[in-house]
């Protein structure tokens, strides 16, 4: 029997990071801004586009949900003008473009479901107003397309003159991205914010902290944006099992090949349930014998494969040089202390914990057993 509530099969589950979203989804409705922290292919994106799911956010808000627009930046598709062009347009100017696209395509989506107040004429649909503001940055005088916040403003305006009801959340994936955009750009965010207090949020990505992505001048110019994450900052860390199972069946069908129970279990183990680890280790559990396997076997097996290696790196890339230093020390058994904030933020990132002997281990095996074979970075 096929789950009805679920046209698609492969699509991730309702449970999928469950105290995650409900973290997230929590806060957007009160009216508050956060960031999710977290190193390289923990899920962060994939938890983005589970949150823009309308099946999740039925699950999440109830009725409530036609009316929080989630409006999903991918740094992916953001315009990078020639200096030229930059110079006339400002450098302020792709952050603007891909928040009033991204809005435009919302709006029009609520049209086409019906979710928006009938208009009286095609000039007052809502997604018209829109589109000839955003074409606004595409003119040819260079005061107009400079003027990105009004334009950002005057949409939103219209957005919330539909209902007391209706909320904004911007979810900016892969801040780091987004981060060399001039400080001006954010505090611009913080008064839109501000003049629709509650009813607009902010929700980032990265691999780590803001604050650590910016120098300390531009912190200091963007205080007004930084304050509003400083409060609700989470770390992703492993899959949960329910998650890891789900991620599990995804790879087996895109494979087309079930992995037995025992491969099933060592997967998870070697890997800690980290979604880059398993999706870059999966093709190369097929070549095991079913049965029981020491774990220094089954790393050294799939380290192997380059791509496994290039997800312990990317790992690794997520890191300081600090933290990535310690890592090293505890994986070759030379672990001294690493000082309280390195040791805090492993923890936080469940890269770091305590073995049963009570001695400090890496908690990523696959990213243990990898280090033990590397130079002290």
């Amino acid at each position: 029997m096929t789950d009805q509530s679920n046209p698609n099969p492969s699509a991730l589950p309702l449970n999928y990071r469950e105290r995650d979203t409900e973290y997230v989804f929590r806060l957007l409705f009160a009216g508050e801004s956060c960031s999710l922290v977290g190193v390289g292919s923990v899920g962060k994106s994939n938890l983005l586009q589970l949150l823009v799911d309308e099946r999740v956010k039925r699950q999440y808000l109830g009725d409530y949900a036609p009316y929080m627009l989630m409006v999903l930046l991918d740094p992916h598709k953001i315009v990078h003008l020639q200096e030229r062009a930059l110079q006339q347009a400002g450098t302020a100017w792709p952050g603007y473009e891909i928040m009033l696209s991204r809005l435009r395509r919302t709006v029009t989506e609520l049209e086409d479901r019906g979710l928006l107040p009938a208009a009286a004429s095609e000039e007052e649909h809502l997604s018209k107003q829109v589109e000839e503001l955003y074409l606004n940055l595409f003119q040819d005088q260079a005061l107009l397309v400079q003027s990105g916040i009004r334009h950002l403003e005057e949409v939103i305006f219209e957005i919330m003159r539909l209902g007391p009801y209706w909320k904004i959340a911007f979810l900016f994936d892969e801040f780091e991205a987004f981060a060399n955009l001039p400080a001006e750009f954010f505090e611009s965010l913080r008064g839109v914010r501000d003049e629709f207090k509650n009813r607009i949020v902010f929700l980032t990505t990265s691999r780590r902290p803001l604050r650590q992505l910016v120098d300390e001048p531009k912190q200091k110019k963007m205080e007004g944006f930084l304050e509003l994450i400083d409060g609700s900052v989470r770390y992703l860390g492993p899959l949960d099992r329910d998650s890891a199972d789900a991620m599990l069946r995804r790879l087996e069908e895109r494979y087309q090949r079930v992995l037995e129970p025992a491969n099933r279990r060592n997967l998870l183990d070697a890997t800690s349930k980290h979604p880059g680890l398993m999706r870059k280790s999966f093709p190369y559990m097929q070549d095991l014998a079913t049965g029981t396997i020491t774990m220094e076997l089954l790393c050294d097996h799939l380290l192997q494969f380059q791509g496994v290696r290039q997800e312990c790196e990317t790992i690794l890339d997520s890191l300081s040089l600090d933290e990535c230093q310690c890592l090293w020390d505890i994986a070759q058994g030379l672990y001294n202390g690493c000082g309280p904030e390195v040791e805090r933020a492993l923890k936080a990132k469940e890269l770091m914990n305590l073995s049963y002997a009570g001695a400090p281990t890496v908690s990523l095996p696959l990213l243990r057993r990898y280090l033990q074979g590397q130079p002290r970075p």
